[in-house]
C-alpha cells in the first residue's frame, strides 16, 4: 500500500519543474530531500559552508554531479555499505562515510549524522543509485548491499613504476596549469570555480583519498584533462600525482575517532554546536 501511494503521489507532481527528474519509486518527499542533496553535492561551501574549511565541492572529486564512472560515482558507492573501513577500523554506514568526506575531502567538520546535510546528501546518493538501473534506492534493504557496479569507484591499478615529483612538476604544468595554476591554487570566474585548488590552506587535508599518490594517479588517468580522459600514459599520471601530494596541505580538525566517541553531535569550524 505505502508503495503504491508513492506511486501515485509521483505521478499527480511529475509534471512540477523542480521534480521533473522524478524516479517513479520515490516519494515526493525524497525527491525534494535528494533535490536539495544535488544542491549541496554541486555548491558544498556555499550550501554547508558552517561544515567546510577549503573551496572544493563533493563534484570536485565525484565528477559530473556524481554520475562519472570511474570518478568514485555516488551510484557505485551508496551500494557497497555498510562496510568495513580499514582507516575507521569498523564497519560503516554510508552517512558515516558522508562525515568523514566533511573531515578529510572538505577539510572542515563532520556535519551531524541525522542532520539536513547528511540526510540530502544520502537521497541523493540514493536517487543516483535507482537511476543507473541498480534497484537499491529508497528501497534497497529488499537487496544484498554487497553488489559492486561496473564503473564503481577508480579503474583497478594502474601498472606504472614508482612515481617522480620532479617529472611530475613539468608535466603538470604542461598539462594541468592551464586550470588548476600553476601552484595549484585552482582556477576560477569572478563567481564560479571550475577547478579546485589541488594543495595549499583551500584544498583537502591531510588524509584525504586524492592524498595517496596510487589512488590519485588512478583518478588523474581515467578524467583528466576534464573532458578527455586516458590520453595521458599511466606513468605520467603517476608522476603527476606524485607531484601533487608532494606538497604540504593541512592538517584536519578533526579526528576520524570523533565520528564514532560523538556521532550525534559535532561542533562546526565557528564552535557552534
Amino acid at each position: 500500500m505505502r508503495l503504491l501511494s508513492q506511486l501515485f503521489l509521483v505521478t499527480c507532481f511529475a509534471s512540477t519543474p523542480s521534480l521533473a527528474w522524478a524516479a517513479n519509486t520515490y516519494s515526493v518527499n525524497s525527491l525534494v530531500l535528494a533535490q536539495e542533496g544535488r544542491a549541496i553535492f554541486d555548491h558544498t561551501p556555499q550550501r554547508a559552508s558552517k561544515y567546510v574549511g577549503d573551496a572544493l565541492s563533493c563534484e570536485s572529486c565525484h565528477l559530473d554531479k556524481g554520475r562519472k564512472a570511474y570518478a568514485a560515482p555516488m551510484w557505485g558507492a551508496y551500494t557497497r555499505y555498510p562496510r568495513y573501513q580499514k582507516k575507521a577500523g569498523r564497519v560503516v554506514t554510508f552517512a558515516q562515510r558522508v562525515r568523514e568526506c566533511f573531515i578529510f575531502s572538505e577539510h572542515g567538520h563532520a556535519p551531524p549524522i541525522h542532520g539536513h546535510v547528511v540526510r540530502a546528501l544520502s537521497a541523493y546518493a540514493s536517487y543516483l543509485t535507482y537511476r543507473h538501473g541498480t534497484p537499491y534506492g529508497e528501497y534497497r534493504f529488499l537487496v544484498p548491499t554487497s553488489y559492486t557496479p561496473p564503473g564503481t569507484g577508480y579503474v583497478p591499478p594502474l601498472k606504472t613504476t614508482a612515481g617522480s615529483a620532479v617529472l611530475g612538476r613539468a608535466e603538470f604544468r604542461a598539462r594541468c596549469a592551464v586550470c588548476h595554476g600553476v601552484n595549484g591554487q585552482g582556477g576560477r570566474t569572478a563567481s564560479h570555480l571550475y577547478a579546485p585548488p589541488l594543495w595549499g590552506p583551500r584544498s583537502f587535508a591531510q588524509g584525504a583519498g586524492m592524498g595517496k599518490p596510487a589512488m590519485a594517479a588512478r583518478f588523474i588517468w581515467e578524467n583528466m584533462p576534464y573532458g578527455d580522459g586516458r590520453t595521458l600514459t599511466p606513468q605520467t599520471a603517476r608522476n603527476i600525482a606524485d607531484y601533487v601530494d608532494s606538497h604540504k596541505r593541512p592538517k584536519p580538525y578533526q579526528a576520524i575517532a570523533t565520528l564514532w566517541r560523538h556521532p550525534s553531535q559535532i561542533a562546526s569550524r565557528t564552535g557552534a554546536q
